[in-house]
């Protein structure tokens, strides 16, 4: 049965067991009272649950036995409290990282390479110097290229001379010389006059044979025609007197003088037609005399204008070309002489070189220069390397590459600093994956005090997710069971469980994303050891 008579909170009721005698510990009670309600507890809002006093095991407890419960519970209430810290929510940060191992290189690495082959002589710097820009490290043997400045000093004097005999003969161009030249060049033009009216004759003896030989081909042809005729009346008288012949109506001698007749007229026709061809051929060959005397009277022709030609510019021209060559003797001269002076200022350079200096500010981190030894064009001679800033290089999986970008800031933590984080910045993130399947990261660090030296390795944390004035909580405080995450909060000194939806989780802390409010009191420290509505005291709070 149940209690008659309402509880306060906190008391212990005990339910009589008649078979021992004795009493058996039930639920802490909250308010109990047996009602017209049908015997049900009721329920105030800062309790965990209305308990049972205790169920009465036989029929006969009676409800003295359940004032001597209330009686103990009273005594046994003080040892059911449970200490415990809490923590008053605040809003923070909170942040998760992903951690990977990188490399130290240099912001800047420079192989000082000579740009001559030569000998060492003297050497100014070793490996762990600091060196500023402009520092000569090593010098080279200069006799070499001294012998060729000296050699070149001599060439550019000649050249000096050169120049002045030029010039001197720009004032004597149009001498004896160019008269002599005038006087031949009228000469060659009378030469041809004369030759052209020897070739003008011919011609007009060529044109006159050829009248001739048309002439001869006319009278050739009526020959030829008159014989043809002839030829074909004889032919046709003999064919006939054949047949009387044949008949024995011609006598043998007219027979005879008829085939003798025909045998005439045939020579007759074969005379006249060579005598045609002849007349042919002889026109052929006055046609070429008169094409070979038409070539001569051109071709002298041709000439004595070109003769006329030189002639005028010779007389017209030729003192001004003849001072333009003697200038560009003078300047080709000059040209020669500048080249000497480029060459020289080459070879200067090329002493300058001798001098190998450092190229930027920085330490020396390799050194194969040695004197009396070669250097040469191929092999860096010295290595400097300025850390002022150094890199972090990191290659990073694709499940975060994302979330970098070039600006970001990561902490890096080094062996050589003692765990202290030191902060970068991103420089470059690869687009694309290596061979190695991972992006490649570069990360800029700021190295005053240069204790950050390449090859050294580095632990670097990047940001995967973060949130700014998020609910926290330590990640201890979190309890979870079948249903879900919860914690116990304080209220009045009871612990009251509360479910709650979390968010970024970085291992220490935990991101609260509702069931707990800035300004709430949740227990840190002895959550494990209440239940809801269990009654707490609160020794310490955060």
């Amino acid at each position: 049965m149940y209690c008659e008579r309402e509880w306060q909170r906190g008391k212990v009721c005990y339910a009589a067991i008649p078979a021992t005698g004795g009493w058996q510990r039930g639920e802490v009670c909250y308010a109990a009272r047996h009602s017209s309600m049908g015997g049900k507890f009721m329920k105030k809002s800062t309790t965990k649950a209305i308990a049972l006093c205790a169920a009465a095991v036989t029929a006969a407890a009676t409800f003295s036995g359940c004032s001597r419960v209330a009686e103990t519970a009273a005594a046994e209430s003080q040892t059911s409290v449970i200490p415990v810290e809490v923590s008053v929510v605040k809003l923070s940060d909170i942040k998760t990282e992903m951690i990977y191992a990188g490399q130290v290189s240099a912001a800047e690495s420079v192989n000082v390479i000579s740009r001559l082959t030569g000998k060492v002589l003297e050497t100014y710097f070793d490996v762990g110097d600091a060196v500023n820009r402009g520092d000569i490290l090593l010098r080279l043997d200069e006799k070499d290229i001294l012998d060729q400045l000296r050699q070149l000093e001599a060439q550019i004097a000649q050249a000096d001379s050169g120049i002045k005999t030029a010039e001197n003969a720009v004032n004597t161009v149009t001498g004896g010389q160019f008269q002599a030249q005038v006087l031949q060049q009228e000469t060659s033009i009378e030469n041809y006059d004369k030759q052209i009216l020897n070739a003008q004759i011919v011609l007009d003896n060529a044109k006159t044979a050829i009248e001739n030989a048309e002439t001869a081909i006319a009278t050739a042809q009526t020959g030829e025609e008159n014989a043809q005729k002839a030829y074909d009346t004889t032919l046709s008288q003999f064919e006939n007197t054949k047949i009387l012949h044949e008949a024995g109506l011609v006598a043998q001698n007219d027979f005879d003088r008829a085939e003798l007749g025909v045998t005439q007229a045939m020579a007759a026709l074969t005379q006249a037609q060579s005598g045609l061809k002849q007349a042919r051929s002889g026109l052929t060959q006055a046609q070429n005399g008169l094409n070979q005397a038409q070539i001569s009277y051109d071709t002298l022709i041709m000439a004595k204008e070109k003769a006329a030609e030189g002639l005028a510019l010779t007389t017209q021209t030729v003192a001004a070309d003849n001072t333009r060559q003697a200038q560009l003797a003078v300047d080709s001269a000059k040209a020669s002489k500048e080249i000497l002076l480029i060459s020289r200022e080459l070879a200067q350079n090329t002493l300058n070189d001798t001098s190998v200096t450092s190229p930027i500010s920085g330490i020396i981190s390799a050194r194969t220069a040695k004197e009396n030894e070669y250097v040469t064009t191929q092999a860096p001679a010295y290595v400097v390397v300025n850390i002022d800033n150094v890199y972090a290089e990191v290659r990073v999986s694709e499940n975060i590459i994302n979330s970098i970008k070039p600006g970001d800031e990561a902490d890096i933590f080094f062996a050589a600093k003692g765990g202290e984080a030191v902060v970068g910045t991103v420089k470059t993130v690869a687009p694309a994956a290596d061979q190695t399947g991972t992006y490649p990261v570069k990360i800029e660090i700021t190295n005053p005090d240069k204790t950050l030296k390449p090859g050294m390795f580095a632990e670097i944390r990047f940001v995967k997710e973060q949130k700014q004035n998020a609910v926290t909580l330590p990640r201890s405080a979190v309890l979870s069971d079948e249903t879900g995450n919860y914690v116990f909060k304080e209220e009045d000194n009871y612990a009251v469980k509360t479910r709650v939806e979390t968010g970024i989780d970085n291992g220490m802390e935990i991101e609260i994303t509702s069931g707990v409010n800035e300004g709430d009191r949740v227990i840190t420290k002895g959550h494990t050891y209440v239940s809801d509505n269990g009654s707490v005291n609160v020794v310490a709070e955060n």
